[in-house]
Protein backbone atom coordinates (compact mmCIF):
# COMPACT_ATOMS: atom_id res chain seq x y z
CA UNK A 1 0.00 0.00 0.00
CA UNK A 2 1.85 3.49 -0.71
CA UNK A 3 -0.57 5.57 1.28
CA UNK A 4 -2.46 6.17 4.48
CA UNK A 5 -4.14 9.30 5.01
CA UNK A 6 -5.02 9.71 8.84
CA UNK A 7 -7.82 12.63 10.36
CA UNK A 8 -8.60 13.69 13.62
CA UNK A 9 -12.07 14.33 14.09
CA UNK A 10 -14.45 15.90 16.44
CA UNK A 11 -18.03 17.19 15.66
CA UNK A 12 -17.07 17.67 11.88
CA UNK A 13 -20.35 16.66 10.37
CA UNK A 14 -20.79 20.08 8.43
CA UNK A 15 -17.51 19.12 6.53
CA UNK A 16 -16.18 15.70 6.59
CA UNK A 17 -18.10 13.93 3.83
CA UNK A 18 -17.51 17.06 1.46
CA UNK A 19 -13.58 16.46 2.54
CA UNK A 20 -13.97 12.55 2.06
CA UNK A 21 -15.98 13.18 -0.88
CA UNK A 22 -12.52 15.02 -2.64
CA UNK A 23 -10.13 12.71 -1.39
CA UNK A 24 -11.69 10.18 -3.98
CA UNK A 25 -9.40 10.97 -7.20
CA UNK A 26 -6.70 10.27 -5.02
CA UNK A 27 -7.07 7.31 -3.12
CA UNK A 28 -8.73 5.86 -6.53
CA UNK A 29 -5.57 6.52 -8.13
CA UNK A 30 -3.14 5.63 -5.67
CA UNK A 31 -3.23 2.20 -3.36
CA UNK A 32 -4.92 3.68 0.06
CA UNK A 33 -6.21 3.71 2.90
CA UNK A 34 -8.20 6.30 5.58
CA UNK A 35 -7.58 6.31 8.87
CA UNK A 36 -10.09 8.30 10.84
CA UNK A 37 -10.03 8.85 14.66
CA UNK A 38 -12.41 10.50 16.64
CA UNK A 39 -12.00 12.64 19.71
CA UNK A 40 -15.61 12.36 21.25
CA UNK A 41 -18.29 13.89 18.77
CA UNK A 42 -21.40 14.39 19.70
CA UNK A 43 -23.18 14.53 15.95
CA UNK A 44 -23.18 12.21 13.16
CA UNK A 45 -19.10 12.52 12.37
CA UNK A 46 -18.41 9.00 13.33
CA UNK A 47 -21.65 7.53 11.18
CA UNK A 48 -20.34 9.63 8.15
CA UNK A 49 -16.82 8.30 8.81
CA UNK A 50 -18.11 4.94 8.67
CA UNK A 51 -19.64 5.45 5.07
CA UNK A 52 -16.16 6.05 3.76
CA UNK A 53 -14.42 4.08 5.80
CA UNK A 54 -13.69 0.62 8.06
CA UNK A 55 -10.67 2.13 10.15
CA UNK A 56 -12.76 4.59 12.69
CA UNK A 57 -11.32 4.57 16.22
CA UNK A 58 -12.91 6.21 19.10
CA UNK A 59 -9.79 7.61 21.09
CA UNK A 60 -10.12 9.59 24.11
CA UNK A 61 -9.16 13.42 23.94
CA UNK A 62 -6.09 14.18 26.68
CA UNK A 63 -6.04 17.84 25.31
CA UNK A 64 -2.60 16.65 23.25
CA UNK A 65 -3.17 17.08 19.50
CA UNK A 66 0.30 14.99 18.56
CA UNK A 67 -0.87 11.89 20.54
CA UNK A 68 -4.41 12.23 18.59
CA UNK A 69 -2.57 11.72 15.10
CA UNK A 70 0.05 9.69 16.83
CA UNK A 71 -2.98 7.14 16.43
CA UNK A 72 -4.09 7.52 13.34
CA UNK A 73 -0.27 7.01 12.25
CA UNK A 74 0.70 3.81 14.30
CA UNK A 75 -2.19 2.23 12.71
CA UNK A 76 -1.27 3.43 9.31
CA UNK A 77 0.08 0.16 6.80
CA UNK A 78 1.23 2.25 4.04
CA UNK A 79 4.48 3.53 2.77
CA UNK A 80 3.28 7.12 2.97
CA UNK A 81 1.34 9.05 5.78
CA UNK A 82 -0.40 12.14 5.02
CA UNK A 83 -2.21 14.12 7.09
CA UNK A 84 -5.59 15.86 6.38
CA UNK A 85 -8.37 17.71 8.18
CA UNK A 86 -12.29 17.51 8.09
CA UNK A 87 -12.34 21.41 7.46
CA UNK A 88 -9.84 20.86 4.39
CA UNK A 89 -11.27 20.21 0.59
CA UNK A 90 -8.93 18.74 -1.60
CA UNK A 91 -9.77 20.64 -5.26
CA UNK A 92 -7.62 19.10 -7.46
CA UNK A 93 -5.28 15.47 -7.00
CA UNK A 94 -3.26 15.62 -10.11
CA UNK A 95 0.03 16.24 -8.86
CA UNK A 96 -0.41 14.31 -5.78
CA UNK A 97 -1.17 11.52 -7.82
CA UNK A 98 1.82 12.57 -10.07
CA UNK A 99 3.86 12.56 -6.57
CA UNK A 100 3.21 8.83 -6.47
CA UNK A 101 2.66 7.14 -10.06
CA UNK A 102 6.00 9.09 -11.59
CA UNK A 103 8.41 7.96 -8.31
CA UNK A 104 8.38 11.28 -7.21
CA UNK A 105 7.92 9.70 -3.73
CA UNK A 106 10.93 7.45 -3.58
CA UNK A 107 13.59 10.21 -4.15
CA UNK A 108 12.51 12.16 -0.93
CA UNK A 109 11.54 11.82 2.07
CA UNK A 110 8.42 13.96 3.06
CA UNK A 111 6.53 16.41 1.24
CA UNK A 112 4.59 19.26 1.84
CA UNK A 113 1.61 20.94 -0.23
CA UNK A 114 -0.42 24.51 0.15
CA UNK A 115 -3.07 25.26 2.29
CA UNK A 116 -5.28 27.76 1.34
CA UNK A 117 -6.89 29.56 4.51
CA UNK A 118 -10.18 30.66 3.83
CA UNK A 119 -11.59 34.00 6.02
CA UNK A 120 -15.24 34.00 3.76
CA UNK A 121 -15.53 32.18 0.38
CA UNK A 122 -13.59 34.32 -1.87
CA UNK A 123 -10.53 35.61 0.70
CA UNK A 124 -8.03 33.49 1.82
CA UNK A 125 -4.03 33.60 2.89
CA UNK A 126 -1.87 30.94 1.86
CA UNK A 127 1.09 28.60 3.38
CA UNK A 128 2.75 25.82 3.13
CA UNK A 129 1.85 22.83 5.54
CA UNK A 130 4.27 19.82 5.79
CA UNK A 131 1.57 16.66 5.65
CA UNK A 132 3.48 14.05 3.70
CA UNK A 133 6.06 11.82 5.16
CA UNK A 134 7.39 8.12 4.71
CA UNK A 135 6.59 5.77 7.06
CA UNK A 136 9.59 4.83 9.05
CA UNK A 137 9.49 3.05 12.78
CA UNK A 138 10.73 6.39 15.09
CA UNK A 139 8.26 8.34 12.68
CA UNK A 140 6.03 10.65 15.27
CA UNK A 141 3.94 13.80 15.80
CA UNK A 142 5.25 16.08 18.81
CA UNK A 143 3.44 18.79 20.37
CA UNK A 144 0.34 19.18 22.31
CA UNK A 145 -1.18 21.55 19.76
CA UNK A 146 0.32 22.60 16.49
CA UNK A 147 1.58 19.20 16.82
CA UNK A 148 4.78 18.58 13.90
CA UNK A 149 6.52 16.09 12.09
CA UNK A 150 10.17 15.49 12.49
CA UNK A 151 12.35 17.01 9.86
CA UNK A 152 13.59 15.38 6.94
CA UNK A 153 16.88 15.31 4.84
CA UNK A 154 14.80 15.61 0.92
CA UNK A 155 12.13 17.08 1.18
CA UNK A 156 9.72 18.19 -1.93
CA UNK A 157 6.75 20.55 -2.74
CA UNK A 158 3.67 19.43 -4.10
CA UNK A 159 2.14 22.18 -6.07
CA UNK A 160 -1.33 21.89 -5.22
CA UNK A 161 -3.43 23.05 -2.64
CA UNK A 162 -6.46 22.41 0.00
CA UNK A 163 -9.18 24.80 0.65
CA UNK A 164 -9.67 25.05 4.20
CA UNK A 165 -12.93 26.67 5.87
CA UNK A 166 -11.94 26.31 9.42
CA UNK A 167 -10.87 29.78 9.67
CA UNK A 168 -14.30 31.40 7.39
CA UNK A 169 -16.05 31.38 11.20
CA UNK A 170 -13.35 32.75 12.47
CA UNK A 171 -13.85 36.46 12.04
CA UNK A 172 -15.65 36.84 15.42
CA UNK A 173 -13.04 38.87 17.71
CA UNK A 174 -14.54 36.70 20.69
CA UNK A 175 -13.97 33.21 19.01
CA UNK A 176 -11.19 34.18 17.92
CA UNK A 177 -9.94 34.94 21.30
CA UNK A 178 -11.65 31.76 22.53
CA UNK A 179 -9.46 29.51 20.64
CA UNK A 180 -6.43 31.36 20.93
CA UNK A 181 -7.16 31.14 24.92
CA UNK A 182 -7.72 27.50 24.40
CA UNK A 183 -4.20 26.64 22.64
CA UNK A 184 -2.09 28.98 25.15
CA UNK A 185 -1.69 26.51 27.95
CA UNK A 186 -0.81 24.25 25.88
CA UNK A 187 1.95 26.04 24.19
CA UNK A 188 3.56 27.04 27.27
CA UNK A 189 3.54 23.49 28.70
CA UNK A 190 5.29 22.14 25.31
CA UNK A 191 7.75 25.29 25.63
CA UNK A 192 8.25 23.81 29.24
CA UNK A 193 9.16 20.56 28.27
CA UNK A 194 11.39 21.23 26.06
CA UNK A 195 12.20 25.13 26.07
CA UNK A 196 14.32 25.09 22.61
CA UNK A 197 11.10 23.98 20.69
CA UNK A 198 11.13 26.58 17.95
CA UNK A 199 7.58 25.45 16.54
CA UNK A 200 6.09 26.28 20.30
CA UNK A 201 7.92 29.33 20.24
CA UNK A 202 6.71 30.53 17.05
CA UNK A 203 2.92 29.96 17.95
CA UNK A 204 3.43 31.33 21.01
CA UNK A 205 4.87 35.15 19.22
CA UNK A 206 1.48 34.24 17.12
CA UNK A 207 -0.58 33.77 19.91
CA UNK A 208 1.30 36.84 22.09
CA UNK A 209 0.00 39.55 18.87
CA UNK A 210 -3.60 37.78 18.42
CA UNK A 211 -3.80 38.47 22.27
CA UNK A 212 -2.73 41.91 21.69
CA UNK A 213 0.83 41.34 24.24
CA UNK A 214 3.45 42.88 21.77
CA UNK A 215 5.70 42.68 24.62
CA UNK A 216 5.56 38.91 25.02
CA UNK A 217 4.86 38.56 21.44
CA UNK A 218 8.69 40.32 20.86
CA UNK A 219 10.10 38.33 23.77
CA UNK A 220 9.42 35.15 22.25
CA UNK A 221 10.36 36.51 18.71
CA UNK A 222 13.93 37.68 19.83
CA UNK A 223 13.96 34.00 21.73
CA UNK A 224 13.34 32.16 18.59
CA UNK A 225 15.83 34.16 16.37
CA UNK A 226 18.46 33.09 18.95
CA UNK A 227 17.90 29.29 19.03
CA UNK A 228 17.34 29.37 15.49
CA UNK A 229 20.73 31.02 14.88
CA UNK A 230 22.11 27.73 16.86
CA UNK A 231 20.40 25.20 15.06
CA UNK A 232 20.94 26.00 11.34
CA UNK A 233 19.51 22.75 10.02
CA UNK A 234 16.11 23.09 12.56
CA UNK A 235 13.05 22.99 9.97
CA UNK A 236 11.95 26.16 11.57
CA UNK A 237 15.22 28.04 11.19
CA UNK A 238 13.88 29.77 8.06
CA UNK A 239 10.68 30.50 9.27
CA UNK A 240 12.19 32.77 12.60
CA UNK A 241 14.08 34.88 9.56
CA UNK A 242 11.08 35.47 7.75
CA UNK A 243 9.01 36.03 11.19
CA UNK A 244 11.62 38.54 11.73
CA UNK A 245 11.76 40.41 8.59
CA UNK A 246 8.03 40.54 8.23
CA UNK A 247 7.78 41.97 11.82
CA UNK A 248 9.78 44.69 11.42
CA UNK A 249 8.95 45.59 7.80
CA UNK A 250 5.24 46.44 9.29
CA UNK A 251 6.68 48.86 11.85
CA UNK A 252 7.65 50.77 8.84
CA UNK A 253 10.46 53.25 10.03
CA UNK A 254 13.89 53.71 8.61
CA UNK A 255 15.33 51.69 11.18
CA UNK A 256 13.16 48.74 11.04
CA UNK A 257 13.93 48.78 7.42
CA UNK A 258 17.93 48.82 8.25
CA UNK A 259 16.96 45.96 10.58
CA UNK A 260 14.98 43.82 7.79
CA UNK A 261 17.88 44.51 5.55
CA UNK A 262 21.24 43.20 8.05
CA UNK A 263 18.49 40.11 8.99
CA UNK A 264 18.14 39.30 5.58
CA UNK A 265 21.85 39.07 5.16
CA UNK A 266 22.65 37.53 7.99
CA UNK A 267 20.71 34.88 6.85
CA UNK A 268 21.95 34.28 3.48
CA UNK A 269 25.42 33.81 4.99
CA UNK A 270 24.64 31.63 7.56
CA UNK A 271 22.70 29.51 4.89
CA UNK A 272 24.30 29.86 1.58
CA UNK A 273 22.51 27.28 -0.01
CA UNK A 274 19.06 28.64 -1.47
CA UNK A 275 15.61 27.45 0.09
CA UNK A 276 12.17 27.86 -0.87
CA UNK A 277 12.33 30.86 2.79
CA UNK A 278 14.92 32.63 0.43
CA UNK A 279 12.19 33.92 -1.69
CA UNK A 280 10.09 35.54 1.05
CA UNK A 281 13.31 36.72 2.79
CA UNK A 282 14.53 38.31 -0.63
CA UNK A 283 11.08 40.04 -1.41
CA UNK A 284 11.11 41.40 1.91
CA UNK A 285 14.47 43.22 2.00
CA UNK A 286 13.45 44.45 -1.73
CA UNK A 287 10.85 46.22 -0.35
CA UNK A 288 13.25 47.79 2.45
CA UNK A 289 15.44 48.62 0.12
CA UNK A 290 12.43 50.43 -1.97
CA UNK A 291 10.39 51.93 0.85
CA UNK A 292 14.00 53.28 2.00
CA UNK A 293 14.10 55.03 -1.53
CA UNK A 294 17.42 52.83 -2.38
CA UNK A 295 15.81 51.83 -6.01
CA UNK A 296 18.64 50.75 -7.83
CA UNK A 297 19.58 48.43 -4.50
CA UNK A 298 15.63 47.32 -4.33
CA UNK A 299 15.99 46.78 -7.97
CA UNK A 300 18.64 44.20 -7.33
CA UNK A 301 16.47 42.65 -4.77
CA UNK A 302 13.84 42.13 -6.72
CA UNK A 303 15.52 40.90 -9.60
CA UNK A 304 17.32 38.32 -7.19
CA UNK A 305 14.09 37.19 -5.76
CA UNK A 306 12.56 36.52 -9.66
CA UNK A 307 15.50 34.54 -10.22
CA UNK A 308 14.69 32.05 -6.86
CA UNK A 309 11.29 32.01 -8.02
CA UNK A 310 12.32 30.37 -11.81
CA UNK A 311 14.64 27.65 -9.23
CA UNK A 312 11.38 27.23 -7.62
CA UNK A 313 10.00 26.15 -10.92
CA UNK A 314 12.51 23.93 -11.68
CA UNK A 315 12.36 22.25 -8.34
CA UNK A 316 15.78 23.29 -7.27
CA UNK A 317 15.49 25.13 -4.22
CA UNK A 318 16.60 23.42 -0.94
CA UNK A 319 12.62 22.41 0.07
CA UNK A 320 14.90 20.05 3.31
CA UNK A 321 13.13 22.89 5.60
CA UNK A 322 9.46 21.67 4.93
CA UNK A 323 7.27 22.94 8.04
CA UNK A 324 4.44 25.55 8.16
CA UNK A 325 5.47 28.17 6.89
CA UNK A 326 3.88 31.12 5.07
CA UNK A 327 3.53 29.96 1.53
CA UNK A 328 6.79 31.23 -0.54
CA UNK A 329 5.77 33.80 -3.27
CA UNK A 330 6.55 31.50 -5.92
CA UNK A 331 3.81 31.67 -8.56
CA UNK A 332 2.77 33.75 -11.92
CA UNK A 333 1.13 36.49 -10.29
CA UNK A 334 3.36 36.97 -7.44
CA UNK A 335 6.49 37.19 -10.58
CA UNK A 336 4.67 39.15 -12.62
CA UNK A 337 4.21 41.90 -9.42
CA UNK A 338 8.02 41.50 -8.89
CA UNK A 339 8.95 42.11 -12.38
CA UNK A 340 6.44 45.25 -12.10
CA UNK A 341 8.53 46.19 -9.45
CA UNK A 342 11.93 45.98 -10.93
CA UNK A 343 10.25 48.41 -13.88
CA UNK A 344 9.34 51.05 -11.06
CA UNK A 345 12.61 51.15 -9.94
CA UNK A 346 14.80 51.08 -12.88
CA UNK A 347 12.30 53.94 -14.11
CA UNK A 348 12.51 55.76 -10.81
CA UNK A 349 15.91 56.57 -10.84
CA UNK A 350 15.49 56.83 -14.83
CA UNK A 351 17.26 53.83 -15.65
CA UNK A 352 15.28 53.56 -19.13
CA UNK A 353 17.45 50.71 -21.04
CA UNK A 354 17.30 48.19 -17.62
CA UNK A 355 13.46 49.32 -17.57
CA UNK A 356 12.74 48.45 -20.98
CA UNK A 357 14.53 45.04 -20.69
CA UNK A 358 12.11 43.86 -17.97
CA UNK A 359 9.04 45.11 -20.21
CA UNK A 360 10.28 42.71 -22.46
CA UNK A 361 10.57 40.06 -19.88
CA UNK A 362 7.40 40.84 -18.42
CA UNK A 363 4.02 39.03 -19.84
CA UNK A 364 1.97 42.03 -21.72
CA UNK A 365 -1.90 40.92 -20.94
CA UNK A 366 -2.89 44.01 -20.05
CA UNK A 367 -3.69 47.61 -21.17
CA UNK A 368 -2.09 49.15 -18.29
CA UNK A 369 1.11 47.17 -19.16
CA UNK A 370 0.52 48.46 -22.65
CA UNK A 371 0.53 52.26 -21.15
CA UNK A 372 4.01 51.83 -19.04
CA UNK A 373 5.82 50.89 -22.40
CA UNK A 374 4.58 53.53 -24.15
CA UNK A 375 5.79 55.60 -21.22
CA UNK A 376 9.49 54.08 -20.83
CA UNK A 377 9.55 54.44 -24.80
CA UNK A 378 8.92 58.11 -24.79
CA UNK A 379 11.41 58.70 -22.26
CA UNK A 380 14.10 56.98 -23.63
CA UNK A 381 13.51 58.55 -26.93
CA UNK A 382 13.81 54.89 -28.70
CA UNK A 383 10.64 55.56 -30.63
CA UNK A 384 11.93 52.42 -32.75
CA UNK A 385 11.00 50.25 -30.04
CA UNK A 386 7.35 50.57 -30.99
CA UNK A 387 7.90 48.54 -33.92
CA UNK A 388 9.24 45.37 -31.49
CA UNK A 389 6.49 46.57 -29.04
CA UNK A 390 3.84 45.19 -31.38
CA UNK A 391 6.04 42.21 -32.52
CA UNK A 392 6.14 41.36 -28.94
CA UNK A 393 2.45 41.91 -28.95
CA UNK A 394 1.69 39.55 -31.56
CA UNK A 395 4.14 37.18 -30.51
CA UNK A 396 1.27 36.24 -27.41
CA UNK A 397 -0.36 33.50 -27.54
CA UNK A 398 -2.68 33.53 -25.63
CA UNK A 399 -3.89 37.11 -26.62
CA UNK A 400 -7.55 38.18 -27.39
CA UNK A 401 -9.14 40.05 -30.05
CA UNK A 402 -10.82 41.81 -27.17
CA UNK A 403 -7.40 42.58 -26.06
CA UNK A 404 -5.74 43.34 -29.26
CA UNK A 405 -8.65 45.71 -29.76
CA UNK A 406 -7.31 47.59 -26.45
CA UNK A 407 -3.75 47.24 -27.79
CA UNK A 408 -4.41 49.14 -31.31
CA UNK A 409 -6.86 51.94 -29.95
CA UNK A 410 -4.15 52.53 -27.18
CA UNK A 411 -1.36 52.75 -30.24
CA UNK A 412 -3.60 55.03 -31.93
CA UNK A 413 -3.76 57.72 -29.19
CA UNK A 414 -0.01 57.25 -28.71
CA UNK A 415 1.04 58.20 -32.56
CA UNK A 416 -1.32 61.24 -32.83
CA UNK A 417 0.91 63.01 -30.44
CA UNK A 418 3.93 62.88 -32.97
CA UNK A 419 4.14 65.19 -35.90
CA UNK A 420 5.68 62.52 -37.65
CA UNK A 421 2.91 60.52 -37.49
CA UNK A 422 3.87 59.26 -41.56
CA UNK A 423 7.15 58.31 -40.84
CA UNK A 424 6.41 56.00 -37.69
CA UNK A 425 3.48 54.52 -38.86
CA UNK A 426 5.02 53.57 -42.11
CA UNK A 427 7.15 50.21 -40.45
CA UNK A 428 3.45 49.26 -38.69
CA UNK A 429 1.27 49.32 -41.73
CA UNK A 430 3.41 46.73 -43.02
CA UNK A 431 2.85 44.99 -40.00
CA UNK A 432 -0.61 45.27 -40.03
CA UNK A 433 -1.12 43.95 -43.56
CA UNK A 434 0.89 41.37 -42.84
CA UNK A 435 -0.13 40.01 -39.31
CA UNK A 436 -3.06 41.92 -37.91
CA UNK A 437 -5.24 40.85 -40.67
CA UNK A 438 -4.37 37.51 -40.91
CA UNK A 439 -4.69 37.78 -36.59
CA UNK A 440 -8.34 38.80 -37.32
CA UNK A 441 -9.39 36.36 -40.17
CA UNK A 442 -8.01 33.36 -37.28
CA UNK A 443 -10.04 34.39 -35.00
CA UNK A 444 -13.02 33.74 -37.33
CA UNK A 445 -13.78 37.43 -38.08
CA UNK A 446 -15.64 38.75 -41.02
CA UNK A 447 -15.98 41.44 -43.10
CA UNK A 448 -18.96 43.12 -41.12
CA UNK A 449 -17.27 41.81 -37.85
CA UNK A 450 -14.00 44.00 -38.99
CA UNK A 451 -16.03 47.21 -40.11
CA UNK A 452 -17.05 47.63 -35.84
CA UNK A 453 -13.25 47.11 -35.07
CA UNK A 454 -10.90 50.37 -34.37
CA UNK A 455 -10.09 52.12 -37.54
CA UNK A 456 -7.24 50.92 -37.81
CA UNK A 457 -8.13 47.25 -38.61
CA UNK A 458 -10.49 48.70 -41.54
CA UNK A 459 -7.44 50.45 -43.04
CA UNK A 460 -5.49 47.01 -43.05
CA UNK A 461 -8.87 45.27 -44.66
CA UNK A 462 -9.52 47.64 -47.29
CA UNK A 463 -5.59 48.24 -48.20
CA UNK A 464 -5.91 44.53 -47.82
CA UNK A 465 -8.35 44.43 -50.53
CA UNK A 466 -6.76 46.60 -52.99
CA UNK A 467 -3.62 44.45 -52.97
CA UNK A 468 -5.71 41.65 -53.96
CA UNK A 469 -7.43 43.29 -56.61
CA UNK A 470 -4.22 43.50 -58.75
CA UNK A 471 -6.05 42.85 -62.38
CA UNK A 472 -9.11 45.58 -61.28
CA UNK A 473 -7.83 49.01 -61.04
CA UNK A 474 -11.23 50.41 -60.76
CA UNK A 475 -12.26 47.65 -57.52
CA UNK A 476 -8.60 48.60 -55.96
CA UNK A 477 -8.86 52.37 -56.18
CA UNK A 478 -12.07 51.83 -54.53
CA UNK A 479 -10.23 50.07 -51.69
CA UNK A 480 -7.96 52.48 -51.23
CA UNK A 481 -9.63 55.56 -51.17
CA UNK A 482 -12.18 53.97 -48.84
CA UNK A 483 -9.41 53.14 -46.15
CA UNK A 484 -8.31 56.72 -46.72
CA UNK A 485 -11.96 58.30 -45.66
CA UNK A 486 -11.53 55.18 -42.23
CA UNK A 487 -8.46 56.80 -41.17
CA UNK A 488 -6.68 60.49 -42.50
CA UNK A 489 -3.37 59.99 -40.88
CA UNK A 490 -3.19 57.39 -43.33
CA UNK A 491 -3.77 59.48 -46.14
CA UNK A 492 0.43 60.45 -47.30
CA UNK A 493 0.93 56.58 -47.63
CA UNK A 494 -2.46 55.23 -49.39
CA UNK A 495 -1.87 58.32 -52.00
CA UNK A 496 1.39 56.93 -53.24
CA UNK A 497 -0.51 53.07 -53.59
CA UNK A 498 -3.29 55.01 -55.00
CA UNK A 499 -1.06 56.63 -57.29
CA UNK A 500 0.59 53.30 -58.57
CA UNK A 501 -2.95 52.08 -59.75
CA UNK A 502 -2.65 54.88 -62.53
Amino acid sequence: MKLSIGMIVKNESAHLRNCLIALHPLMDAVESELIIADTGSTDDTIQIAKDFTNNVMEIPWNNDFAEARNHTLKAAKGEWFMAIDADEYLEDATEFIKFFKEGIYKRCDGASYYQRNYSDEVTYQQCLVFRLCKITPDIKYSGYVHECLPPVKVGFVINAHVRHHGHVSDTDPELIKKKTLRNYPMLLKRLADNPNDLTAIRSLFYTCWTLNEPDNAKRYLDMGLAIAQKNVNHPSFVSFYIMYAVHYSKIDTPEAHRKVITIVDEFHKIKQKPSIGSIDLMCTKAASHFDLKEYHAAALSYIATHDLIQLYYKGELDASEITTLLAPMANESTDNIIMGNIISCYITINDYDNALVWLFKKPLQRIKEFTRFNEVITLSGKLELYEHLLKHILKLSDINIKLMDKFINAFDKTIRNYSFIVKLIQPFFELYQKTIYGFLIRNGLKYDEIKSLPSVHQVVYYAQMADLAQHDTTVAVQHIKTAMRADSRFVPILSAKLRSKG
